[in-house]
């Protein structure tokens, strides 16, 4: 399951922006909480949480393509961020990437303005909500 789960993170998350394999694992890996949703027992999606500076950082949401849009990656985000209460986190944030700010705005996150710029190719947006 985890050569699984890094797999998906590395084809769906990195490698379109030019990464190689083995960068898609980060130091923050070693201390979040990882969360995968699966069918017929295989992680098609992923997604972690951990604390960065008394909030929840939510990180690496990928979902399979053919998985999305069903309403599993809500789930994943719900599961996350009900993970995220239960260790006492009063605010959720992430980096919400040009196509995803919709996505994560349904969820009731507030885009707060530009993050990090991804290989210099793909803009991500500081995103947070009140837990």
């Amino acid at each position: 399951e985890w050569d699984r789960y890094y797999d998906i993170r590395y084809r769906l998350l990195r490698k379109p922006w030019g990464n190689k394999r083995g960068e898609e694992r980060k130091p923050e890996d070693a201390i979040a909480d990882h969360l995968a949703a699966f069918s017929n027992g295989t992680p098609v999606g992923i997604g972690m949480v951990y604390d960065d500076g008394g909030n929840a950082r939510i990180r690496f949401i990928a979902m399979e393509e053919e998985y999305q849009r069903k309403g599993l990656g809500t789930k994943l985000m719900a599961a996350l961020e009900g993970l995220a209460r239960k260790k006492g986190f009063k605010k959720a944030i992430l980096w919400g990437d040009e196509n995803a700010v919709k996505f994560y705005e349904k969820l009731g996150y507030k885009n707060v303005g530009k993050g990090p710029l991804l290989n210099g190719l793909l803009q991500q947006y500081d995103m947070e909500k009140a837990l």
